[in-house]
């Protein structure tokens, strides 16, 4: 029933809308193990969108859904932002902790080893990027 009715949302035309609907999505999906898994298939469309509001929205709705499921489809979805050179402080950090939700207590060494190669390639090249609000996600 929830999904139909952030449906609605998706048909925005103001993209931070169309983003709180994708979290949404997330939030709904919160705790709910279902075999066609609509989170997944709603979310990992926007995860490399072009508009770095879209990946904030999806990412972090991926994180929520599927928090502590330690899912492979979610960090193959989610991995490939991090190494995006496009994506922002934002989006990485998001990316980060929606990784970090979804294999908490896992200690998931392909995770782990990719954020802290996010660190040190910022460190090296934008120093100044790790001075951002979102840089403590990481």
């Amino acid at each position: 029933r929830g999904l139909s009715q952030i449906d609605a949302y998706m048909l925005s035309e103001k993209d931070y809308i169309k983003a709180g609907a994708l979290l949404g999505i997330g939030i709904v999906n919160s705790g709910v193990r279902n075999d066609c898994d609509p989170a997944l298939a709603l979310l990992a469309d926007h995860a490399m969108h072009s508009t770095s509001i879209f990946r904030v929205g999806a990412n972090m709705g991926l994180g929520l859904a599927y928090a502590g499921s330690s899912n492979e489809q979610v960090q193959e979805t989610l991995m490939p932002v991090l190494e995006d050179s496009k994506s922002n402080m934002e989006v990485l950090g998001v990316t980060a902790l929606a990784l970090g939700q979804t294999f908490v207590g896992t200690c998931n060494g392909e995770v782990a080893q990719a954020i802290t190669q996010v660190i040190m390639n910022k460190a090296s090249e934008k120093p100044d990027d790790l001075k951002n609000s979102h840089a403590r996600n990481l």
